[in-house]
């Protein structure tokens, strides 16, 4: 065999060990990310809803307060609200300040690209007995921004009755949500925008409530989704 055929023969040898080596070798998905879980946060699902009670006031607040009584201290106290296993409801037992409640809802969809997306469907305003439709809420939430797929509802703990209660986080994958999440919960003042993720506190008084929907004696009908 000539030189050149030899180099030829060395060279096509060469390929097919390295197409063997290739055909051999296993590939190995990258790992998926373990999900954490905690009875301190909701992630949203697409066909889920949000219910929202934003008390309405003369002064603006939305912490409502009962009215000084012989029965109670001069000083008012705090009832933000009252819940049950069916309904979320405001106190009526309040001083002159308070007019009545807005109840809005918040529908989650699949989004295309994968994740959710939140989106405002109504609002309800009662005052003094008397209902009527709004085509805006009180106070918006879940102004989110267009990156974002995954979104949490995190519960924290009060230290005052000026502390949040909840906030909205939002990120454009599941990693940066916990990422976020662990920074809120060491740190509340970490809530705010970054490049990959969001948080946004709801005002304290206002009610958040994931719910969804499920037949119960042949009818649909919301519930909260704990």
């Amino acid at each position: 065999m000539s030189r050149p055929n030899r180099r030829a023969a060395a060279s096509a040898g060469c390929l097919l060990l390295l197409a063997s080596l290739n055909a051999c070798r296993k590939v190995v998905p990258p790992p998926v990310p373990v999900r954490q879980s905690s009875s301190n946060w909701i992630d949203l699902e697409p066909g889920w809803r949000i219910r929202v009670v934003t008390p309405i006031q003369k002064s603006g607040s939305y912490i409502v307060k009962f009215s000084p009584s012989e029965a109670r201290p001069a000083k008012p106290t705090t009832q933000v609200r009252e819940l049950s296993d069916r309904r979320l409801e405001i106190a009526v037992t309040a001083d002159q300040d308070f007019l009545g409640y807005e109840t809005s809802f918040y529908t989650v969809s699949a989004h295309r690209r994968g994740g959710v997306v939140i989106a405002f469907q109504s609002a309800t305003v009662t005052i003094e007995g008397a209902s009527s439709a709004r085509s805006q809420p009180v106070q918006p939430l879940f102004r989110l921004p267009s990156r974002a797929r995954s979104v949490r509802l995190l519960h924290l703990l009060r230290g005052s009755t000026a502390d949040h209660d909840a906030a909205i986080l939002a990120a454009r994958d599941i990693v940066e949500l916990d990422r976020l999440t662990t920074l809120v919960q060491a740190d509340p003042s970490a809530c705010r925008d970054y490049r990959d993720s969001a948080c946004q506190w709801i005002p304290a008084g206002i009610a958040a409530r994931p719910e969804r929907s499920v037949s119960e004696q042949g009818a649909q009908q919301w519930v909260p989704v704990r």
